[in-house]
């Protein structure tokens, strides 16, 4: 079992090693001065705002930063554990992805990354079914000293109606998150999961307002008509389908085309941030970007021979 949340550990010698300047702790959440300490850390190295996501109640258990602490109490470098869980192909999966990986410019060169990620994979290596993260182009050298192998994930995409065509049934209009009422909405529909979905994201209501509650707010929205919240961003005449939430008295092509009438009503082409149950439907292609999927050897890896994602809004 993973080890006493918010427990520390002071420099060691052997595997894991680190000056005794530095202590290791486990959930800097509840420690005040720690917890804003790496609040600036990672408003420093990523310009990630986690401040407003916590005062909002939304950082639980699931979300554990293994933080190494200099002597003067502030946050030198982090690597967080995310545990997400799923269901593939009528079975559960209970994975752990590692995020916020970042060091303190003036820590840099001293070993505290490999430390960290030494003492993650010792206390998560063995009490889930994978681990898995995401890696920029700088650090592809990094994460295959850990057992870390590279994985491909592919994107589903199908082509919208023409602008000239009849509006699209389904009357999908913005939710307001800036309420208590259209935040209750988007949970609700989030407890029913992604009814399309051949890989979604569980009982993760706080990962999902950290997107829905901050840069995503604006971005989503509800139909009555199919009981079903959408979450959905365009650009450059794409649409991209982040994720559905609810019950979905319809078909995914359905869903799409009310979405995309709705919140972008110029885009040719959509994509969807989840693989569908019924991918084989769909055109599928390698997911282009910056950032580069590792798995874990050893552990789950469904990517190896199907041609899958896991959901955008499960990014940690």
């Amino acid at each position: 079992m993973p080890r006493r949340r918010g427990s520390g550990a002071q420099g060691r010698r052997g595997k894991g090693k680190w000056s005794m300047d530095y202590t290791l702790v486990k959930q800097v959440r509840d420690n005040a001065p720690l917890r804003e300490s790496f609040f600036a850390l990672a408003r420093r190295v990523f310009g990630l705002s986690f401040e407003e996501w916590h005062r909002a109640g939304w950082w639980t258990d699931r979300y554990v930063p293994y933080t190494m602490v200099y002597r003067d109490g502030s946050a030198a470098a982090n690597v967080s554990v995310s545990r997400i869980d799923t269901v593939w192909r009528g079975e559960a999966l209970r994975l752990v992805q590692l995020g916020t990986v970042m060091t303190a410019p003036a820590h840099r060169g001293k070993g505290l990354a490999r430390s960290l990620m030494e003492a993650v994979l010792d206390d998560w290596g063995r009490t889930c079914d994978g681990v898995y993260l995401y890696a920029n182009g700088t650090v592809l050298e990094f994460y295959p000293k850990f057992g870390f192998v590279p994985a491909r994930e592919h994107v589903c995409t199908l082509p919208l109606p023409a602008r000239d065509a009849a509006p699209a049934e389904g009357g999908f209009a913005r939710l307001d998150m800036d309420t208590q009422a259209g935040r209750a909405l988007l949970l609700r529909c989030y407890e029913r999961s992604n009814p399309f979905s051949a890989l979604p994201m569980l009982d993760n209501p706080g990962l999902l307002m950290f997107y829905c509650s901050g840069f995503l707010k604006d971005c989503v929205y509800y139909s009555s008509a199919y009981d079903l919240a959408c979450v959905a961003t365009e650009e450059d005449g794409v649409f991209t389908c982040c994720d559905f939430f609810g019950t979905g008295r319809c078909t995914l092509e359905q869903a799409v085309c009310a979405a995309a009438s709705a919140a972008s009503p110029g885009a040719a082409r959509a994509e969807l941030g989840f693989t569908p149950a019924s991918a084989a439907a769909y055109a599928r292609a390698p997911v282009q970007g910056d950032d580069h999927l590792f798995v874990l050897a050893g552990g789950a890896n469904i990517f190896a021979e199907d041609r899958v994602m896991l959901p955008l809004l499960s990014h940690a």
